[in-house]
């Protein structure tokens, strides 16, 4: 075998290592900052979905401000 064989087999076999043992440290000790911060984000995008349909008063009040804030 060449050298450039041998490279490549320890690299392919380092990188299926590493992406293994990234893999399995993801499932059996996962960060409690990211079910948090993807809880916080679920609610960030809840808030914004309206409850019920606007009024027409409602609609002008929020066209006005929209026009407002583009100038």
């Amino acid at each position: 075998m060449d050298a450039i064989t041998i490279v490549l087999i320890f690299f392919g076999t380092y990188g299926i290592f590493m992406t293994t043992a990234y893999f399995l440290a993801k499932v059996f000790f996962p960060l409690e900052d990211e079910s948090a911060a993807a809880k916080a984000s679920l609610r960030e995008r809840r808030q914004f979905v309206p409850r019920r349909r606007l009024s027409t008063k409602e609609l002008q009040t929020l066209r006005g401000t929209f026009r407002y804030a583009k100038n």
